[in-house]
This record gives C-alpha cells, sequence and structure tokens, in this order.
C-alpha cells in the first residue's frame, strides 16, 4: 500500500500574491523554475496572476504581458517628477501633485 504525503496548503493574501508576481518577474526566471524555486503551484501562481491582471484591467488600466504594476507604499510624495528619454527624441514627463 503507497502512502501518499499530503501537501498543506499555504493560504496567501492578495498582497503576498502581488509580491510573488513581482518578484518572479524580477527574478529573470520562468515561471515554472520561479514557482520551483519557491515550492509553488505553477498552476496556482498562473491563476493568481492572472486574477490580479485582470482586476488592473478592469480598472481601466492597459496591461501588456510583459508589464507589472508595482503599488506604491509607505508615504510616495506627491511632488514625485519622473523623466523617461524614450527614442526619436521623445520625452515623456510625469509630474505629481
Amino acid at each position: 500500500m503507497s502512502e501518499q504525503i499530503e501537501k498543506r496548503r499555504t493560504r496567501r493574501s492578495r498582497s503576498e500574491w502581488e509580491e510573488l508576481v513581482v518578484e518572479q518577474a524580477a527574478s529573470g526566471l520562468s515561471q515554472r523554475a520561479f514557482c520551483e524555486a519557491r515550492d509553488l503551484s505553477v498552476s496556482a501562481f498562473g491563476y493568481h496572476r492572472r486574477r490580479l491582471r485582470k482586476s488592473v484591467e478592469g480598472n481601466g488600466t492597459a496591461e501588456r504581458d510583459d508589464f507589472v504594476a508595482i503599488p506604491l507604499t509607505g508615504g510616495a510624495d506627491p511632488r514625485i517628477e519622473v523623466e523617461l528619454q524614450l527614442s526619436a527624441g521623445v520625452v515623456l514627463r510625469i509630474r505629481g501633485g
């Protein structure tokens, strides 16, 4: 009679899944390699990744496959300014506040 090893499921909050999705994107690893290294279910990771993407899209934010939203936390300065210099002399400036 073979013994079945029961794997305990770890419940994660939305913010924990968001962090895992951001970490995977930044790691340069495939989803499978990242999940194996973190002992995560590939199917659960993919499900939560898609669910998070749909919630962002539902808020009117277009998202590409290689885009990961990173939420700002901890009292970000509303006067922040960001400037991106793109090709062909195009400059994109974003100013808060």
